[in-house]
């Protein structure tokens, strides 16, 4: 399997446990664990003691980085609709952009991590030149969090 880049890498299989709709089962949770811990053990095992550099280039560093977003992305829900935002105007918007698939609001864990960084970490994410969404800097922060092994914080 040859893997490119980071970015250009798709998740062969599409859990249902991502849409808004489906309610979160203990046998996904306990499935998603179970990819992260196969995936930090190959990473251990490949890298563990040596000094080469994992990169994105590395099939065991994609699937670690895949891991680590489905546990993150795993059971978000959509933002609640606010009392003062229930018009009639909006619920029609909503029901013809969601007819026509004209809202592309990807569910992203990049508000929740957003919230515990400084000022500085925010600004860094936010000027990446080839980033534009929320899932982009949330994928960026998995890879330079394993990077810096700032992870812990």
């Amino acid at each position: 399997m040859s893997l490119k880049l980071m970015s250009t890498v798709i998740p062969i299989s599409t859990s249902s446990s991502f849409s808004s709709s489906s309610v979160a089962k203990p046998e996904d949770s306990n499935k998603l664990l179970n990819q992260l811990l196969e995936s930090v053990q190959q990473c251990q095992k490949r890298f563990g003691g040596k000094t080469e550099l994992a990169t994105e280039f590395d099939s065991c560093v994609v699937a670690l980085c895949l891991a680590l977003e489905s546990v993150l992305l795993h059971g978000l829900r959509q933002k609640p609709v606010l009392e003062g935002q229930t018009s009639a105007l909006r619920q029609v918007s909503d029901i013809v952009s969601n007819t026509l698939h004209l809202n592309n609001d990807n569910l992203s864990f990049w508000p929740f991590v957003s919230k515990h960084l400084t000022k500085h970490e925010k600004e860094r994410y936010s000027i990446l030149k080839q980033i534009w969404t929320d899932t982009g800097r949330g994928k960026a922060w998995i890879r330079s969090a394993l990077n810096e092994k700032t992870l812990e914080r």
